[in-house]
Order: C-alpha cells, then sequence, then structure tokens
C-alpha cells in the first residue's frame, strides 16, 4: 500500500507517514552514542569478595606472573585457593644463553621446575598448579576435543569461583616489545583463551564430556588486558610489584637480564594504571560474566 502511494504521487495520512530522513537521523544518532557510551566506560575496581577459589588458564609456565601475579599475591594472602593449568611445557622457550643448545626435553623440565618456584613466590602451592605438556607453540594444530576436555576435567573438580585467561582475540595495539615479543599476540594465548572459554561453557553442560566429572557452572569469568580495554582493574602497591617481579624472575630460563626484566614488570603495571586512570601499578581485566 504504501508502495502504491509513493507511485502514484498520493497524500499520507498523519498515521501512514513514513519516518522523515530527520528523524531517521536522529535514531542513528542516539544509537551511536548509547554504543559509545558503552565502549568507553570507565574501568572498575575489581571485586574479589566472593572469590574462594580462583583458577587460572595460561598457555605457558610463565604467563600468568607476567600478566596478573599481582593479583595471585593478593589472593593468596587473603587465603583464596588459587588453583593454575598451564597448558603448554614451553618445550621451545628460551631467552637465556644456559640454555640455548639445549633439547625440548631439557626445556621443559626446567620451566616445569620454574613454573613451581614461580607459583611458591606467590604463595601457591605445588600441588595447585597442574602442567598439561601440550608441545609449545603448537597448541593451534591439537584437535581441539582433547585440551578441552582436559580443562572441563579440572574446572569440574577444582569447582573455582572464577577462571581467568587469555583473551581469545589478539590486541595488535600492544605492539612487541624488547622484553616481551608476542604481548598483543601469541597462538598458543589466544588457543589458550578459546580453549578456557570454550571450556567453562562445556563444564556447565553435563552431556558433554560426561567422563569428566559432573557438571559445573562457572559463576564468573574474566580474562586479563593490558589496555584501555580493560572494563575492571587490580591496583596494588610497591610491596606487591615486588613480589610480581620476583615471581617473574623465578624463570630464569625465560631473560638474560633480570634488572631489565624487573624494570619491565614495573613499567607495565605502570602502564595499564595509566590506562584505567588510576596512580600506581595496575593489572586489567576484562569481565565476560
Amino acid at each position: 500500500q504504501w508502495y502504491q502511494r509513493r507511485v502514484r504521487g498520493s497524500e499520507f495520512s498523519a498515521t501512514e507517514r513514513p519516518v522523515s530522513i530527520a528523524q531517521m537521523n536522529f535514531f542513528f544518532l542516539l544509537f551511536v552514542a548509547f554504543v559509545l557510551f558503552q565502549t568507553t566506560k570507565a574501568a572498575e575496581p575489581i571485586d574479589t569478595s566472593s572469590w574462594e577459589k580462583v583458577l587460572l588458564i595460561s598457555a605457558h609456565p610463565d604467563d600468568i606472573e607476567g600478566c596478573i601475579g599481582g593479583l595471585v599475591a593478593s589472593l593468596t594472602k587473603k587465603d583464596v585457593q588459587v588453583f593454575y593449568v598451564i597448558m603448554t611445557n614451553g618445550d621451545k622457550g628460551c631467552g637465556n644463553p644456559f640454555c640455548l643448545n639445549w633439547t625440548s626435553e631439557q626445556i621443559a623440565f626446567t620451566r616445569r621446575e620454574e613454573a613451581f618456584r614461580a607459583a611458591a613466590v606467590l604463595g601457591v602451592p605445588q600441588d595447585n598448579v597442574v602442567l598439561l605438556d601440550y608441545e609449545d607453540g603448537m597448541l593451534t594444530s591439537y584437535p581441539e576435543q582433547q585440551p578441552r576436555q582436559d580443562l572441563v576435567y579440572w574446572i569440574r573438580k577444582i569447582k573455582p569461583s572464577v577462571v581467568l585467561s587469555f583473551n581469545p582475540f589478539p590486541n595488535f595495539k600492544l605492539l612487541p616489545h624488547a622484553y616481551w615479543s608476542d604481548v598483543g599476540y601469541h597462538p598458543d594465548h589466544q588457543q589458550s583463551g578459546k580453549l578456557a572459554l570454550d571450556a567453562q561453557f562445556d563444564a556447565g553442560v553435563g552431556l558433554l564430556f560426561p567422563t569428566a566429572g559432573p557438571a559445573y557452572q562457572v559463576p564468573q569469568y574474566y580474562m586479563w588486558a593490558f589496555s584501555d580495554e580493560a572494563t575492571h582493574y587490580f591496583q596494588f602497591d610497591d610491596a606487591i610489584l615486588q613480589r610480581k617481579a620476583d615471581a617473574y624472575l623465578a624463570h630464569k630460563s625465560q631473560y638474560d637480564n633480570a634488572t631489565g626484566m624487573a624494570w619491565w614488570i614495573k613499567w607495565v603495571s605502570q602502564q595499564v594504571a595509566d590506562s584505567v586512570n588510576v596512580p600506581g601499578y595496575a593489572e586489567g581485566l576484562i569481565m565476560y560474566w
């Protein structure tokens, strides 16, 4: 009917008249303003008061200390139980001359021991640290069913209050740095984030991976972040910064300059604090739910 009247040039009644271009533009601008308000909402301090068990899922043995070590130190100080599931054995990663000629097996063994020592610095006992032993740099090459099932098993076994992991999407605003060349993208980082996100869903569906234990629904899920994409943040002081740096420095195979690496940990913490507009040091998080 509208088309027929449009073609014939007939007049519309007040109730039949189409929306004008001006009205359409108004509603479009209103929608854009709404979207911008949502995306520029200021990050909030993270509320950990309900957290009793925390599960962190990472790609490599040194990821957790570098990404979220300050929060871990704070949690264990409050007697929160913290668990690590580290997906790869790190057997290709050597940043120190002493391991340049080692075999993958030697590197994997050393990195396993370093993971235990670093976790202990942050107050996480060795029994709470699980290494799944997938090959470093190859996490995207495995059929996804097995690593997903592995993660579902540990989620259902631990029954965490919250799961934290990598963002499954790269952040190309984070450019390579001398002390961290893959901060914005690493195939293992993004794949571990995807598998963790998949597994937290799978864990709540009893008919998915039924041999991995009874279904368990993860109450909260966060991804760590290093820029203004963060929805939440953990702010910390010099004492926590020192523990975070000491924990990372336990990964001796990953650097050849302890002073430079400690500076990098401090600098990143300051940059994250700047990105969420707080003084001192911070770690960023993106809330999924």
